[in-house]
């Protein structure tokens, strides 16, 4: 590459996209999830401890970042 160029573009969802993501799987699929969530939480303290890490670690405007992506390509 013999140019490097950096751009900052934010990237916009529309509802129509998480409604896509929704339809993806059955409600089958969301139950079997669900149960199988539960089923770890209340069995198993290793879950628990990993679950508590994982929303008490983000950082703080995590979800302002959420949309931003890094491209690399040839011009």
């Amino acid at each position: 590459m013999k140019e490097i160029i950096a751009r900052t573009c934010q990237f916009h969802t529309s509802l129509s996209e998480y409604v896509d993501e929704i339809r993806r799987y059955s409600l089958r699929d969301y139950l079997g999830m669900l149960y199988r969530a539960l089923a770890l939480y209340t069995k198993s303290s290793a879950f628990r401890k990993y679950m508590k890490g994982r929303f008490t670690s983000l950082p703080k405007n995590f979800f302002e970042y959420l949309g931003y992506g890094i491209y690399v390509g040839r011009k």
